[in-house]
This record gives structure tokens, sequence and C-alpha cells, in this order.
């Protein structure tokens, strides 16, 4: 057991049907009651979860995933089997849950604590962290039943994340998160994976499973249909029949669109600043659109896209650069490209000192959400060991890579396509082999 966090032998969940009033009382007038007969959520679940790894529990709505999972967590008993499980155990399972309504966000933090366990004082320790993570300033001390749904997540995430736990379930609650916190998130698994917690997730996100788990366990029917490598069990899903569709930095802001305007045109972004970056600005606006001149944040995948990135220069301004990079919900960075890499040279200060340099591209990434962020550079000085910066954003976004995966096949599966062409070769007949001569005709 100790190579096993999370041992499943023979899990069955068996839900009587609902009965109305009138059903109750049919045997009192000697009426027959109808048979309606149990449902059984899971049958015959046998799992042994390595301690350390990453597990993803997928399968159509209603194939069992949620109730195995609460099972496991020890908030719903199985009708048949046995579940064991080593070490400490936060589960996420309801924004909701653990959480008293009329206390602040902070006593629940500390409640939530010493029930997991820890000493007052530990939590108390830990407290500065677990607000820093949730980031939602004052509101920790009103009662939590005004926060939102983003608001709790934020808590809840922050709070189990960092009580360290031995075993971490989440049921898709990330869902309800903004963008940028989704990506803090995702940069927070990976760390606890690297320190050797056991996370199991239930989510109809294939491609945060396939990516961030080393198992899975696809459920049909409340069977165990499949178990083993995360990208197999994706597969199996998806050959087996249709799924829903699959979709990070501490810092982050979402784009502010500026109002029409005759130089940089509609559906602009207003390029946003770092955290702590003063207001005098080189990089004025943002633009991502079709070759018809099409603006917004959503394309479809595989099109071509143009990103325009105004920005002002000044008189003594000499061979500057611009780089872009790109990175996904996880926290990865899926491409950074600048100028000079793409033949252009740099540009200096001319005329009313306000430039635009264009990104073009084919949207050859996974569909989903990317976040942007853009650099302004200048070239060194003799004492100076590498390109300077002189502005750049913050990661700002998201953009949408949009593809209906359900309804038709993608051009490419995986993170992003190459550019590539293929092509059957005219091959020469295979000489037929020569007959061996024997060594006596020798």
């Amino acid at each position: 057991m100790s190579d096993t966090a999370i041992q499943l032998r023979g899990i069955g969940k068996r839900f009587a049907p609902r009965r109305t009033l009138i059903d109750r009382l049919r045997p009192l007038w000697g009426s027959p009651s109808p048979g309606a007969v149990d449902a059984w959520a899971l049958r015959d679940i046998t799992l042994d979860i390595p301690a350390g790894s990453s597990t993803g529990i997928i399968g159509l709505n209603g194939s069992g995933k949620t109730t195995l999972l609460e099972i496991i967590a020890g908030t719903l008993a199985p009708s048949t089997g046995e579940v064991r499980r080593q070490g400490r155990v936060a589960a996420l399972l309801e924004l909701s849950s653990g959480f008293h309504p009329d206390l602040t966000g902070t006593d629940n933090v500390l409640l939530n604590g010493m029930v997991a366990g820890l000493s007052r004082s530990e939590v108390e320790r830990r407290f500065d962290e677990i607000a820093r993570f949730a980031d939602i300033g004052d509101v920790l001390e009103q009662p939590v039943k005004t926060y939102s749904s983003g608001m709790l997540a934020r808590l809840a995430f922050a709070l189990h994340t960092v009580l360290t736990p031995d075993v971490f379930l989440v049921d898709e609650i990330l869902a309800v998160g903004d963008y940028f916190f989704q990506q803090k998130c995702y940069r927070r698994l990976a760390e606890m994976r690297e320190d050797g917690v056991t996370l199991l997730f239930v989510s109809h996100d294939l491609t945060l499973v396939r990516d961030l788990c080393d198992h899975a366990a696809c459920l049909r029917g409340g069977r165990l249909a499949f178990w083993g490598d995360s990208a197999a069990a994706v597969h199996r899903l998806l050959t087996d029949g249709p799924s829903p569709g699959g979709q990070g930095s501490d810092t982050g802001s979402e784009c502010g669109v500026a109002p029409a305007d005759p130089v940089f045109g509609d559906a602009v972004w207003v390029a946003p600043s770092p955290a702590g970056h003063g207001s005098d600005r080189r990089l004025a606006a943002i633009r991502l659109c079709a070759p018809d001149g099409a603006s917004g944040p959503t394309h479809l995948l595989g099109s071509r896209v143009k990103l325009q990135a105004w920005f002002r220069t000044r008189p003594d301004d000499q061979g500057l650069t611009i780089g872009l990079a790109i990175k996904n919900r996880y926290d990865q960075t899926v491409t950074s490209v600048n100028s000079t890499l793409l033949g252009c040279e740099g540009v200096s200060h001319e005329g009313t000192g306000l430039r635009c340099f264009e990104f073009e591209f084919d949207l050859l990434l996974e569909g989903g959400q990317y976040s942007l962020r853009l650099g302004l550079n200048r070239p060194p000085a003799l004492d100076e060991s590498g390109p300077q910066p002189v502005d750049g954003t913050d990661w700002f976004g998201p953009i949408t890579v949009a593809w209906d995966y359900t309804a038709r096949q993608a051009p490419f599966l995986g993170m992003f396509g190459l550019p590539m062409t293929g092509r059957w070769r005219p091959t020469a007949p295979i000489p037929a082999p020569q007959a061996a001569i024997p060594e006596e005709a020798a």
C-alpha cells in the first residue's frame, strides 16, 4: 500500500428510485406500490492509483465520474466494495464545500485548516500565502455567502493547495475561474505534482487530462471501460462516442477594447501595462485580424491572422525591435519570436513617431484560449550584453482558437501543427531474391 495512494476494490453505488408521497401512501389503502428499480451509478470499479501520480477520470455525462470522486473523498459511502486511502486527502468537489456561509473568508480559512488537522498557529503561519494566492483583497473579511463563484473558487483552491495535502481531488471546479487564474492554478498543480502530491481530476477537458495526467480512467455507463495512459484513455473516449469538447500567470489582464480610432481601427486592444509600470507607454494598441480586415479575439484554427502592434518612437530611437510570445492556459510558452528573427531590420524614429509592426501567421494551434505578450527593445550599448527592454505589455487576452472537434476532424492533433507536406514517392520493383548455390556445386 505504500506505493499506492488510493486503492479501490469492487466499488459500486446504488441509488434508490425516487418515490412520491402518493407512492408511499398506496399500501395504506391496498394499492400496490409501483415496482421501480434501483439505479446503479457505479459497478465493480477496481483501481490502484499510484502515490505521487496525476490521474484523470473522464467519461460522458452520467458515466459516474463525480460519484466515484465523492466515494474516494469519503463524502459518499459505496454500496459495495472498499476504498483505502493513504495520507491526508483534500477535495474540491463543490464551490461552497467546507465553507460556513456566515463566516468570513479569514474565519473559514482558520476553521478548515484546523479541521484538516493543522494547529491554529500553523494555519496562521500560512495565511498570507493563501491570501496572496487567492488574490481577492479585503473581501476576505466579508461573509463567504456574499462571494461570487469566482471568488469562492479562488479561496477554495488557495486554501487546499497551500495546506499541502497528500492527495488532492478536483471536480471540474477550475472552470469557474477567470482565464488568468486558471493559468495560475495549472502552474500550481504542476508544482504539486513535482512535489509528489497525488492528483486526481474529474474533467470534461480532455486536453488538460492528456497533458497533466500520467494515467486516466475512462468510465462508460458506471463501469470502468479503460485504465491506462492518459492519451490512450482520451483516444478511447473519443473513439467510443462523442464527448464534450475540451478548455495561468500570477498577474494578467483582460484586454481593454479601445473605441473606434481613425488610425487603429475597430476592436483594438489597449496595450495593458505590466505591474508597477509607469504611465509613459510606447506600445499603444494591438489588433488581431483576418487578412480581409475582420478583427476580434476569436479566429478559426488554421486560419491566417495578422497581429498588428502600434508603438511610439522618440527622436533618439535607433534600431528598435519588437517581440511576441504566446502562452497557453497551462502556463506553457508555445512560441516566442521577434522582428529580427523574422528578417526585419530595426526601425528608427521618423515622422510622427507612430509605427506599426505586423506579425502574420497561420493559426496552427490546438483549439482553446491563449494569452499574448509584446516587448519593444533597443540594441545594446557597448557595455550591455543584449537587447534592452524599452516597453512591454503584461500577459493579455485571451484570444480563442475556435474548433469543434466533435463535429469534424481537425487538420492536426496535438498542441500545434507543423508546416508540412506529404507525398507518395514512386518506388522501383524489388528484385527477386537470388537462389542460394549449394556448396557442393560451388
